[in-house]
């Protein structure tokens, strides 16, 4: 399933979900428990080519995350939206590094002219190489100093919670509260 990085961003600006519900099809059919296939990584079985879950985060807010198998191969639509009283605020995850965000600033979110939000001169690591190394010296200080590297053990947890609650809520036809209480794949 797409969409794991667009569910850490979710957790960065809202925290940990306290609910989903979620609707998943494949071909416009609705997606049933034997419809499963092997993905082209290996994450597991995966089903449905069309997605569409609400979550729900602490203090009334909510996020939306929709995916859809296309033949539009750029990815310039893949990302996150933060829609705002004042602004809304695009952060594409086209990239690695990601590119800059974008920035609306409308409280209706329409009309006006977008713009570039420029990362502060010396923050954004300038290749895939040096995001890595970035990340890997990250980790090597956790272990050193025994605290947590900046994508934990839970972050990744919370990740395969929110792709399982997806499936159990559709499969269910039902909103689906975390932490899950099935904690079993219902594809495989």
């Amino acid at each position: 399933m797409l969409g794991t990085h667009v569910f850490d961003l979710m957790r960065c600006f809202a925290a940990d979900p306290e609910w989903v519900f979620a609707h998943v099809t494949e071909s416009s059919r609705d997606v049933q428990a034997g419809m499963k296939r092997a993905a082209s990584e290996p994450v597991g079985p995966i089903a449905g080519d069309s997605i569409a879950a609400m979550f729900g985060f602490p203090n009334g807010v909510h996020g939306y995350f929709a995916s859809q198998r296309n033949d539009l191969k750029n990815g310039r639509r893949f990302g996150v939206s933060l829609h705002g009283s004042k602004a809304v605020v695009f952060v594409p995850l086209t990239d690695v590094p990601s590119a800059p965000p974008y920035i609306l600033r409308q409280p209706a979110w329409a009309g006006g002219a977008w713009s570039r939000i420029d990362y502060p001169a010396g923050t954004r690591p300038a290749t895939r190489a040096q995001t890595n190394a970035a990340m890997a010296l990250d980790l090597l200080r956790a272990i050193e100093s025994g605290g947590e590297p900046a994508c934990s053990a839970r972050d990744a947890r919370w990740t395969i919670e929110m792709v399982a609650g997806i499936y159990q809520s559709h499969l269910s036809a039902a909103r689906i509260r975390f932490p899950l209480a099935k904690r079993t794949s219902l594809l495989s």
